[in-house]
């Protein structure tokens, strides 16, 4: 296993649930401190970890169910590396749902939710310049599910989720950019409005540009042209 970057990671105790480490090796994907492509097995993830296989086993399962970690023809485990056109096609799918979902709330959700969504933004805004960018991403995520959730639709949202998990790295790195960061808090302020306004065709527009900018962005940051 190559040296590993970014924050240390965070031991478990052996009696901690699968779930936990399922958790901390999502964050070590996700930040790059499992870069991908990378070969993870058990036995280093166990040490790494300071836990027992057995959790370490449960969790390298559901994030390959996530998409973040791969099976090869030989049974070897890797640290998934979508390509530039597996991204872009995962986006330009999540796009047509959040929009549909967005336009869905607009008619379906109640109040209370909507303005739970607004908080969210509030809530990215004051991360944004935090001490971390894990914080702000997260808020990022919570955001979007958040929309997606209130469209009410159960095969939208499952659906969206298991695109999105697989999404997770590459988001993360782009959204580390302080440009990206402020032209995503003035895209979401529009999505917002549009949301508390009650706009179906607005926000289904409003949240399809937003991920047509988050392909541009993942060009840019993850596939720079020289």
């Amino acid at each position: 296993m190559k040296n590993l970057n970014l924050e240390a990671p965070n031991k478990i105790k052996r009696d901690l649930l699968a779930d936990q480490a399922t958790g901390e090796l999502r964050r070590m994907i996700v930040q790059g401190a499992l870069p991908p492509g990378e070969q993870v097995t058990e036995r280093e993830l166990s040490s790494l970890l300071g836990a027992s296989r057995t959790p370490i086993r449960e969790a390298v399962r559901a994030l390959a169910l996530e998409g973040l970690i791969t099976l090869s023809s030989t049974g070897r485990y890797f640290v998934a590396n979508p390509s530039e056109d597996e991204l872009h096609d995962m986006l330009r799918v999540i796009g047509v749902l959040e929009g549909l979902a967005g336009r869905l709330a607009c008619a379906v959700a109640a109040a209370e939710s909507l303005a739970a969504i607004a908080r969210l933004q509030e809530d990215m805004r004051r991360t944004a310049n935090g001490q971390t960018h894990l914080d702000y991403f997260e808020t990022n995520i919570a955001f979007h599910r958040a929309i997606v959730a209130a469209s009410g639709n159960k095969v939208l949202i499952e659906t969206h989720k298991a695109l999105n998990d697989r999404l997770y790295r590459a988001r993360y790195v782009c959204s580390t950019k302080a440009a990206n960061r402020q032209r995503a808090l003035g895209e979401h302020d529009a999505v917002v409005e549009a949301l508390l306004a009650r706009d179906g065709d607005r926000v289904e527009r409003e949240l399809r540009t937003h991920m047509a900018q988050a392909e541009k962005n993942i060009t840019d940051t993850l596939f720079p042209r020289s």
